[in-house]
């Protein structure tokens, strides 16, 4: 089993809570998920690179270059993220 496949096994079970306020603000936005994190990603002046497989998805990160979520949605994501009692290491796949 490689390391991502560890890290997010380990992850994955305790952000059920972020994901569902994710979905919740793609739903009411009517725009995907990934859109959502791409926009939450930047709003703290990260550059995120998504992993495009395919030229739908290419189409999906794009789209979220065309609004930005609002502070309430901010807030919100932030709040529940510092909530969690596990979190992603400040950069798991960076090289030695």
């Amino acid at each position: 089993m490689g390391p991502r496949k560890l890290l997010y096994r380990h992850i994955l079970p305790e952000i059920g809570g972020l994901l569902c306020t994710l979905n919740e603000i793609a739903k009411s936005r009517q725009v995907c998920t990934a859109q959502v994190a791409l926009n939450w990603c930047r709003a703290h002046g990260a550059m995120p690179i998504p992993g495009l497989r395919n030229p739908e998805q290419a189409i999906i990160a794009a789209g979220a270059l065309h609004w930005n979520l609002d502070s309430g949605e901010l807030a919100e994501l932030d709040r529940i993220s510092q909530s969690l009692k596990v979190s992603m290491p400040e950069n798991p796949f960076q090289s030695s």
